[in-house]
C-alpha cells in the first residue's frame, strides 16, 4: 500500500450540485467567504454573483439572533477602526480587530452619516472653497469585505442656501428603484419653515437640489447634532433609517395649539416629508424623548425622567401604529461606583441591542457600556488600549457593495 500523503490535486472531493453549494455558503458569515476567496476561483467569482449577494443577504435577514450584527468603533483622534463583533453580558467579545479607514482621513475630521444593509456612510472633511467654507465628500463603505466607493460631492456649501448652518442629514435605501441615497437638509428660521435638500442616488452619482416644506425647522449644532429649540428637531443629526425612510424627533413650535411631539420622516422613494406618528403614552410631566434609535429590528425612542434620571427604552412593534409602543425596559441612570469617573449622566445613549437582551451604550464617545437588564448590572467593554473620542455604529454583516453595479440588484 502506498503509505505516501497525497496532494490536493489527488484529493477527490465530492461534487455538489451548485444549488447545494450555494445554500451552505450563503450561511457562512463574510468573513469566512472573503478567507475561500484567495483558495477558490469558483468562491471568489459566487461572492460577486447578484443572485448569491441576495441570497446571501436574505440569509442574513432570517437571523432572529442578530448573529450577524457588528459593530465599528471609529477613533477620531487619532484616526483609527475597531471592528467588534459578538459581544457578551460580562463586556468580552469574541474580536476586536483593528481596521484600515477606506480613505485618508485627518483627526475629527469624520462623521458618521448611518448604516444600511451593510454598508456606511461617512462624511469626510474634503477641502475649503474659495470661500473659505469647509467642504466634505462622502464615503460609502462595507467593513465586512472592505470594498468603498467615494461619491460625488456636494454642488455646494448647504445648497448655497443659509451657509452658516449644519444641516442634518439620512441615509438609507430605496426599494421602488433599488438605490441607496444620502440626504441632507436645512431649514430657513425666519418661521416659513422653507427646507432645501440635496439627495445623492448612488445609481446616478449624482446630486440634486429640491424644495419642500415643513412644520419645523431644521438645523445641527456644531457637533452634528440637532438643537433642542422650538419650533426644531431634537435628534442627532443623522436620522435613523427603517421601512424605507429616515427619521427625525420633531418637536411643534409651543405657539401652536399642538404641542405634540411627533417622529418626522423622509420616505426615500416619494423624496416627500412626512409625519409619522406621535409618540408613546410616557409620563409628559416629569419626562422628555431624547433620542430616536433603531433596536431589537424595530424604531426606538430614549426617554429620559428628569426626576431619576433614569431612561425608559420604548420599541414600536408594528411600524407606523401608535398603539404599538412598548417600553421593554427602564435602565438606571447611576451605574454604579466603579463607573464614576467615567460616567456622564446626560451624555450616555443606548445605540445596540445584543442577541442576549443586553443593551450596549455610548458614554459620550469616551466608553462603550453593556447593561444587563436581568441582572440589572453595567460592563465596561475592553477594546485594549485607551481609545478616546469614537463613534460607533451598528451594522449588518453582509456582501452588498458600496459600487452598486448588478451584484447588489435586490439587496
Amino acid at each position: 500500500m502506498d503509505s505516501r500523503p497525497r496532494t490536493v490535486e489527488q484529493i477527490q472531493l465530492p461534487i455538489l450540485p451548485q444549488d447545494v453549494f450555494q445554500n451552505i455558503l450563503s450561511r457562512l458569515p463574510v468573513k469566512s467567504l472573503m478567507r475561500f476567496r484567495c483558495v477558490s476561483k469558483s468562491v471568489d467569482a459566487l461572492v460577486h454573483d447578484p443572485q448569491f449577494v441576495k441570497l446571501h443577504f436574505d440569509r442574513t435577514l432570517e437571523d432572529v439572533d442578530q448573529t450577524n450584527r457588528r459593530r465599528i468603533f471609529v477613533g477620531t483622534n487619532p484616526p483609527q477602526c475597531i471592528l467588534c463583533e459578538n459581544l457578551d453580558e460580562d463586556g468580552g467579545h469574541d474580536a476586536a480587530v483593528p481596521v484600515e479607514y477606506p480613505c485618508a482621513i485627518s483627526a475629527d475630521d469624520v462623521e458618521i452619516v448611518g448604516s444600511c444593509n451593510g454598508l456606511l456612510c461617512f462624511m469626510v472633511f474634503d477641502s475649503y472653497d474659495a470661500d473659505n467654507k469647509e467642504v466634505y465628500k462622502f464615503v460609502l463603505w462595507n467593513p465586512s469585505t472592505r470594498a468603498f466607493r467615494e461619491l460625488a460631492k456636494p454642488p455646494g456649501p448647504l445648497l448655497g442656501h443659509f451657509p452658516d448652518k449644519i444641516p442634518i442629514y439620512g441615509f438609507g435605501y430605496d426599494l421602488a428603484t433599488d438605490d441607496y441615497k444620502i440626504i441632507r437638509a436645512v431649514s430657513d428660521d425666519d418661521g416659513t419653515t422653507s427646507t432645501y435638500l440635496e439627495i445623492y442616488s448612488l445609481k446616478d452619482n449624482a446630486w440634486r437640489q429640491i424644495q419642500a416644506s415643513l412644520p419645523c425647522v431644521l438645523t445641527a449644532n456644531y457637533w452634528g447634532r440637532i438643537e433642542h429649540y422650538f419650533p426644531g428637531i431634537k435628534t442627532r443629526g443623522s436620522g435613523v433609517h427603517t421601512n424605507g425612510a429616515v427619521h427625525w424627533l420633531e418637536s411643534r413650535n409651543v405657539d401652536t395649539p399642538d404641542e405634540s411631539d411627533l417622529i418626522l420622516s423622509f420616505n426615500l422613494a416619494s423624496e416627500k416629508f412626512e409625519e409619522l406618528i406621535p409618540l408613546p403614552d410616557y409620563d409628559k410631566e416629569y419626562s422628555s424623548p431624547g433620542e430616536l434609535q433603531f433596536l431589537r429590528g424595530h424604531l426606538s425612542l430614549i426617554v429620559r425622567n428628569w426626576m431619576t434620571s433614569d431612561r425608559e427604552i420604548w420599541v414600536m412593534e408594528e411600524y407606523g401604529v401608535k398603539g404599538s409602543w412598548t417600553m421593554i425596559l427602564t435602565m438606571p441612570a447611576d451605574p454604579g461606583p466603579e463607573f464614576q469617573d467615567s460616567f456622564i449622566g446626560d451624555w450616555f445613549i443606548p445605540f445596540s441591542c445584543c442577541g442576549n437582551g443586553c443593551l450596549l451604550m455610548d458614554m459620550n464617545g469616551c466608553e462603550v457600556l453593556i447593561y444587563d437588564p436581568k441582572r440589572k448590572t453595567f460592563s465596561k467593554i475592553e477594546l485594549g488600549e485607551n481609545r478616546p473620542l469614537f463613534l460607533v455604529q451598528e451594522f449588518v454583516d453582509t456582501l452588498v457593495s458600496p459600487h452598486l453595479s448588478s451584484e447588489c440588484t435586490g439587496c
